[in-house]
């Protein structure tokens, strides 16, 4: 039997079941009993009331927290619901442009003037020559593809060169 049981019990026996007037044989059961122990009864209920009573908040707040941390854990998973969403799209998006650039780089090295003269070119040697002489000179873009910028003199004889040495190759029998 808990200290806090014996205490209501002996409690019980110093005050009795009666609320109304005191007789003088109560009064009189009352003074027999020991001052300290009166005090030890009335200083055991109330501290088991008192702990009865903490009890009873410790579980309030308990669940108060459980409450407050669930409603924190729900809103961390909707903020990283929306951010996976948000990062599933940013992928998708680069996805798209990734293919968009592919594409592009293709349609580049297709319209390139070197894979063109490459194409078209009947001579190995022709090739090495004009390539070289593509890769001498500056070009940039245009509407109609890469066209050389400014050219020298000294370029300009070259390209005549490498273009008669072309056009001399493509007519003649193999």
């Amino acid at each position: 039997m808990s200290s806090f049981n014996k205490s209501q019990i002996l409690w019980k026996k110093l005050i009795g079941k009666r609320s109304g007037p005191e007789t003088e044989v109560e009064v009189s059961q009352r003074n027999s009993i020991s001052l300290t122990l009166r005090m030890r009864a009335a200083t055991a209920t109330a501290i088991g009331a008192a702990a009865a009573h903490a009890k009873l908040l410790a579980n309030q707040e308990e669940r108060e927290i459980e409450y407050l941390v669930s409603t924190l854990v729900e809103a961390q998973v909707k903020k990283l619901k929306r951010k996976m969403k948000h990062v599933e799209a940013l992928n998708l998006m680069m996805e798209k442009q990734h293919g968009q650039m592919k594409d592009l780089e293709d349609v580049v090295v297709e319209n390139s003037p070197l894979v063109s003269f490459f194409r078209y070119s009947p001579d190995d040697d022709c090739q090495y020559v004009l390539a070289w002489f593509i890769l001498q000179v500056p070009w940039h873009k245009s509407h109609f593809g890469n066209w050389p910028s400014k050219l020298s003199c000294k370029q300009l004889h070259m390209l005549e060169l490498c273009m008669d040495l072309c056009q001399s190759q493509l007519h003649s029998p193999p």
